[in-house]
């Protein structure tokens, strides 16, 4: 399969990526992927990145893991809202993202997209599931956005949407105070497994669609996926057969038939098919007692990463389950996106920059 990467924020014409039987080949020559790509775009350069596996605590107390429960009630008192932005049009009909700043954020901002989940299906709240909120008060913006249920579109129609959120996204920077260079992505479940695919075909021109604002780039800095699957055909469930059947008719959904019959297509889907060294660090979370998703799914993905020599951390959320909640949790997301998101502050004294000053969005 050929496909293109482009490295820029912008769209420009891309070098043919090798076929994956070539692709230990790429590995070995690393300076030839980064040859067109400016110094400071750079996410994976020679020698290889490391890879790491680590085991997180997360919160056993019910009581406790309630008020953890990333939510809207954890945006700061001072945030703005700009709630259902239509960022493009589709044959189903509009999507739309919702974007929370800091009312007194100084320069521009960082910005955090979040993916939820729901088996590649949606509802008219599902921007609202799980949102990291408290990720704005550390100083980052934060989109929700849309993508096309999977029962009325299929893939690659959810990984299109996606991209063009972040491509809206980076067209309206100015207007909103974001810094289109510094742009990661993070999703849970069905959603973690679309941020991985973001984070790893970032310019393969099939998935980009006709969603507008071509001329800027979808790519993406940094991605964190929390328990997303991976293989479609190695889909296990823990506990129940029937919770497995849920599975496979999701994903059938997904890529529109029986899974035997669409071996093509499960190939694209899964994320690893589209490793090069070349892409953005990627951190996965998993429960490794979650009863949907087995822990397998991101073992595979870490793996591909780590043979291709790309950046990548797994954590094993100890009992944890589908959904996971604890401050080490909080604390690993937060330093992988502090690091690779936000620019530290010269050593020397700078002048006091004043609040962005964000433009209401015409009616």
């Amino acid at each position: 399969m050929d496909r293109a990467k482009s490295h820029t924020h912008r769209a420009t014409p891309a070098a043919r990526k090798p076929p994956r039987f070539v692709l230990a080949a790429a590995v070995l020559l690393p300076c030839l992927a980064a040859a067109d790509t400016p110094a400071n775009l750079r996410t994976n350069a020679s020698p290889a990145k490391p890879a790491r596996r680590l085991v997180l605590e997360c919160e056993r107390d019910l009581v406790a893991a309630k008020r953890l429960i990333p939510s809207l009630e954890h945006l700061p008192p001072d945030a703005r809202r700009f709630r259902k932005l239509e960022f493009t049009r589709t044959p189903q009909g509009p999507l739309f993202l919702d974007l929370y700043l800091l009312a007194s954020a100084l320069g521009r901002l960082p910005l955090m997209v979040w993916i939820h989940g729901g088996g590649w299906h949606t509802s008219p709240t599902a921007r609202d599931d799980y949102l990291p909120g408290r990720m704005v008060g550390r100083g980052y913006a934060l989109a929700s956005i849309d993508y096309r249920d999977s029962k009325t579109a299929r893939f690659p129609a959810q990984v299109q949407d996606c991209k063009a959120a972040v491509r809206w996204l980076r067209a309206h920077a100015e207007q909103y105070g974001i810094d289109p260079e510094r742009v990661g992505v993070w999703g849970i479940s069905a959603g973690g497994h679309l941020a991985a695919f973001l984070g790893l075909s970032g310019g393969e021109k099939e998935f980009e669609g006709d969603g507008g604002n071509a001329e800027f780039s979808s790519r993406v800095r940094a991605a964190c996926d929390f328990c997303g699957p991976t293989d479609l055909f190695q889909l296990e469930a823990p506990e129940t057969t029937n919770a497995l059947a849920a599975l496979r008719q999701m994903a059938e959904d997904f890529v529109g038939g029986k899974l035997e019959d669409r071996r093509d297509v499960v190939a694209k889907v899964n994320p690893a098919t589209h490793v090069d060294p070349g892409d953005p660090p990627l951190l996965i979370l998993h429960g490794d007692a979650d009863p949907l998703i087995a822990l397998k799914q991101s073992e595979l993905l870490y793996q591909a990463l780590k043979d291709a020599g790309v950046e990548v951390t797994l954590g094993v959320a100890k009992g944890g389950s589908h959904l996971f909640v604890g401050p080490e949790i909080d604390r690993t997301v937060d330093a992988f996106f502090d690091r690779h998101l936000k620019v530290r502050r010269p050593a020397r004294r700078q002048r006091r920059r004043q609040p962005v000053r964000v433009r209401q969005p015409a009616c």
